[in-house]
């Protein structure tokens, strides 16, 4: 609603899982829902990268290494969505370098962007310019090197499912929500992937529709980017006018209700002229059995 149409994919990066729902005239199509790794993945990243290579300056100002208590507290202050903010979507070919890069001198021989300095309570966490660049990367990685389709793959795989007519309409309005998509480069890079995997992937299947990618936008000086996709979402639920069918349901076999159930189990009534041909035939075979006594 927030958007003003009522047909756009919806790509929702949650912690737990990044969703993809295509949503055409108002209607949520669940056969070409798609679902991967969400932001939970880029927590798991961040903490993994701490633990190894981070640095932290203390009330002396000396930088060490985190500890046991440095990472509970960084985990506690919630200090991953702040690094979120500051970290950056490289570009694609720069982004290759950045996965099969080597952390021991990762930072020694490459321009990188400018370190960042984070308050840790009574200390200060550095987050160099190799972090603030490479984190964004475990959402584009292709499911031959993880356990989990990319974003750019989970988008290609629901459009594929759906209903040709309405492929262009969906790529027309790609609608990303959650607080992943504040990270800088973030659509620009996505537009990118997905430009190259629409040209490339089951032969150039979708190769038509590189040029009909658009990303939707409310306006900059309204922050709802987290929730703006599901703007009104709860007026429909509430109403009854709107039959309500979660997910959960369709994944157990449950039929989706259309206007073909209300024929299910509807019996064509017998015409009067074949009642009457019935009776006939029943009067003329008494007759004939009479007549035969």
């Amino acid at each position: 609603m927030a958007y003003g149409r009522d047909t756009g994919l919806i790509i929702n990066v949650g912690y737990n899982e990044t969703t993809v729902y295509p949503v055409v005239n108002n209607l949520i199509l669940l056969k070409c829902y798609e679902s991967g790794y969400g932001a939970r993945h880029f927590h798991e990243e961040v903490e993994n990268y701490l633990k190894e290579r981070g640095k932290i300056r203390d009330e002396n100002g000396e930088i060490k290494k985190l500890d046991e208590t440095d990472m509970k507290n960084f985990i506690e202050d919630g200090l991953v969505e702040d690094l979120a903010l500051i970290s950056m979507a490289t570009r694609k070919d720069r982004g290759l370098l950045l996965r099969n890069w080597d952390y021991e001198h990762a930072e020694e021989h490459f321009q990188f962007a400018p370190d960042v300095e984070i308050q840790l309570r009574s200390k200060t966490l550095i987050v160099s310019g190799f972090l603030r660049e490479a984190l964004a990367e475990c959402f584009f990685i292709s499911e031959k090197e993880s356990d989990s389709p990319s974003i750019q793959e989970l988008i290609y795989r629901s459009l594929k499912n759906c209903p040709v007519d309405y492929r262009k309409q969906l790529a027309n309005s790609l609608i990303i929500t959650g607080g992943t998509r504040r990270m800088k480069g973030f659509v620009g890079r996505l537009r990118r992937e997905l430009r190259d995997l629409f040209a490339t992937q089951d032969g150039g299947l979708m190769k038509h529709l590189c040029d009909e990618i658009k990303f939707p936008t409310t306006p900059q000086d309204v922050g709802i980017e987290k929730y703006d996709a599901w703007l009104g979402a709860t007026l429909y639920a509430d109403s009854e006018d709107y039959p309500i069918y979660d997910k959960t349901a369709y994944q157990d076999g449950e039929k989706i209700p259309d206007w073909t159930s209300m024929i299910d189990n509807y019996k064509v009534p017998i015409s009067m002229d074949k009642i009457v041909h019935e009776e006939e035939r029943k009067l003329l075979i008494n007759f004939n059995e009479l007549k035969a006594q």
